[in-house]
């Protein structure tokens, strides 16, 4: 039977002596809207923040205790700052988490050296696949079309790379979504729609301001989770591949 175990901004906890007690429930997050009062009416009018759900970052408590051979102070440089979180519970996902709030290690027998605390993650609420190798790159040429695949519950925000065999200007279909940007010259490009940049990959020159498309999001096919979107182009692309970057509530 494996030992209960976090993995935090890639170390395993049990490297450094620390088991998990109890792992935190599995929560659906809060989602965040407006809700306002109608005069004389019962209730109250929900207004969503967007056009598609979003949500609030919620605490992931993890109670763990330390052996007796641990180096606190390495425990305590471990414990800080922020990274990717996978539980041993959902191995396959990691939030995006950071440890904001002060731990406490009290002894748990005096005389002896085992030490047991609680590590407050305050984590992002969409989930990530794990490890991130797992996730699906999807290329094509212009010989050789084909959908992109969002395997998440929720929209997800891709990252596009496209080579170019002469500067001019591109307009990328996936799905009910138009990417018009222009390419300055031949070359290697890469949009990334979670940060919002387009760049040369070559130089990392920025080059977004030659992007002339809104944000563009992957969303599921109608209700169905496992949502296709057939992607097509026209200008001098000879190559793109799409990292959905796929989500999870």
């Amino acid at each position: 039977m494996s030992i209960p175990y976090f993995i935090w901004k890639g170390v395993d906890c049990r490297n450094l002596g620390i088991m998990v007690e109890t792992y935190p429930p599995m929560v659906k997050p809060k989602e965040r809207v407006e809700q306002v009062a109608i005069p004389g009416l019962s209730g109250k009018l929900v207004i969503p923040e967007g056009d598609y759900p979003v949500y609030d970052n919620y605490l992931k408590n993890v109670k763990c205790w330390c052996r007796p051979s641990a180096d606190m102070q390495a425990v305590c440089a471990f414990l800080t700052g922020e990274g990717l979180l996978v539980l041993g519970n959902e191995p396959n996902r990691a939030y995006r988490a950071r440890i904001i709030n002060q731990i406490d290690f009290a002894q748990i027998v005096k005389g002896r050296e085992y030490r047991n605390f609680t590590v407050p993650f305050d984590v992002s609420p969409l989930k990530r696949i794990w490890p991130s190798t797992a996730e699906t790159v999807f290329s094509f040429t212009p010989d050789a079309m084909g959908d992109v695949i969002n395997s998440g519950n929720q929209p997800c925000y891709p990252t596009i790379t496209m080579t170019t065999d002469d500067e001019g200007t591109i307009i990328l279909q996936i799905g009910a979504n138009l990417i018009s940007f222009n390419a300055p010259a031949a070359g290697t490009y890469i949009l990334d729609y979670e940060a919002q940049l387009y760049y040369n990959s070559a130089t990392m020159e920025n080059v977004s301001p030659l992007l002339t498309s809104p944000r563009v999001i992957l969303e599921t096919a109608d209700v169905v989770l496992n949502g296709a979107h057939p992607v097509s182009w026209t200008g001098p692309a000879s190559a793109v591949s799409v990292l959905p970057n796929w989500r999870w509530v």
